[in-house]
C-alpha cells in the first residue's frame, strides 16, 4: 500500500512537472506571438512610411520634370532668339562688303 502510495505521489509531481513544462511553453509561445504581432505593426508603420517617401519622390520628380521641360523651352527661344539675330547681323555684314 505504500509503494502505491508513493507511485502515485510520484505520478502527481511528474505532473506537476509536466503542468510548468506547459506553462512554460505556453508563455514562450504567447512572447512569441506577441512579437510577430510587434513586428507586423512596425512593419505596417514602416511600409507607410516608404510608401508616403515614394509619393514625395514623385511629387519632386515631377517638379523636376516641369522645371526641366521650362528650361529646355527657354533655351529653345534663346537659341532661336540668337540665331535670328546672327542672321540678320550676317545679312547686315553681305550688304556692307556688297556680296
Amino acid at each position: 500500500m505504500e509503494q502505491r502510495i508513493d507511485r502515485i505521489e510520484k505520478l502527481i509531481e511528474e505532473l506537476a512537472e509536466s503542468r510548468k513544462s506547459d506553462r512554460a511553453l505556453i508563455e514562450r509561445h504567447d512572447k512569441i506571438l506577441a512579437n510577430l504581432e510587434l513586428n507586423q505593426i512596425i512593419m505596417g508603420k514602416a511600409i507607410v512610411g516608404i510608401e508616403k517617401s515614394v509619393e514625395g519622390i514623385e511629387k519632386s520628380v515631377s517638379g523636376i520634370r516641369e522645371d526641366i521641360g521650362r528650361m529646355a523651352r527657354a533655351m529653345n527661344d534663346f537659341i532661336d532668339a540668337v540665331g535670328f539675330k546672327f542672321k540678320d547681323h550676317e545679312e547686315r555684314i553681305n550688304k556692307l562688303e556688297g556680296k
